[in-house]
Parts: structure tokens; sequence; C-alpha cells
């Protein structure tokens, strides 16, 4: 009962060092899903509401730094897992001089045409945000696939 007499600042504290505690511990940040633990759901959850708009606000320059230190942490991890993707495409174009194919045998490759895939669709019908715009045009000017390009840029002029 002792974390009761704790003040606020004190329990964002602990709580932060036990997130610190678990990325050594696993070398991941917690996940809310099951199977996990409630105990690693609870610092998932932490996580989330530390990334909400509102709650970032308020935090103290100390706490927005404590936060950035701790190992995989971002404050738009889908934005964040976006981009990555992107690299991986690149990367992808890059070692196999061409694009990721539905019908191979691995599974990270059709992973990526299906991701791909799914961002053109989006970039044709004007949904993607504009810096997703921008970066999926830009890469795909670099493998050749122009047209494609001209189509965000004819939107958001």
């Amino acid at each position: 009962m002792e974390h009761q007499y704790r003040s606020r600042a004190d329990q964002w504290d602990v709580t932060a060092n036990a997130v610190d505690a678990f990325v050594a511990a696993h070398g991941r940040l917690p996940r809310a899903a099951k199977p996990a633990s409630v105990s690693e759901r609870q610092l998932a959850y932490w996580l989330h509401y530390q990334r909400r708009s509102a709650t970032r606000d308020n935090h103290t320059d100390q706490q927005r730094r404590r936060l950035k230190r701790i190992e995989g942490f971002t404050w738009n991890p889908r934005e964040a897992h976006w981009h990555a993707t992107l690299g991986e495409l690149r990367y992808f174009y890059a070692q196999n001089r061409h694009g990721a194919r539905y019908r191979n045998s691995d599974q990270r490759e059709r992973s990526l045409a299906n991701w791909e895939a799914k961002q053109l669709h989006l970039l044709r019908r004007g949904q993607l945000d504009n810096s997703r715009g921008r970066a999926f045009s830009e890469f795909l000017g670099s493998t050749g696939k122009r047209a494609d390009m001209r189509v965000f840029q004819q939107r958001n002029e």
C-alpha cells in the first residue's frame, strides 16, 4: 500500500522505470494484446495514454525527454510503422531490382506486395494524407512508376 502515498510525479517515474525494465528484459515495448500478462497490458495502456495529445500537452519537459529515452518509444507508432514499411519496400526494390510479388513463396514479399498495392489504391483515390502521399509518390518516382506519382501531384495542386 506504500504506492498510495506517492505523488503523481513519483508514480509516473515508477511506471516509466517499469517500462524501461520491461524493455530491457524483453527487447521490445509492452503490448496490450493477449496473451500478454496483466502487468504488460497495464504498461502498454500507460504508454498509449502518454501518447494522447491531451496528455502530451500536460507533460513536463522532463517527462517528454524521459519518454523519448525509452527504447522503441515513438509518439506516433502507426506513422513510424508506415514509414518503416516504406523503407523495407525501398530496400526490397534496391536489392531485387523488381517489385514485390503476390505469388512468391516468401511471406514477407507477399506482405510487401499487398501493402504497396493498398498504398497505391489509397493514393489513386486521394486518401493518403499529404506526408504519406509525398513519400509514397517519391518512392514511385524512384521505381519508374511516374504516372502514379503524377496522380498525387494532380490531386494536391
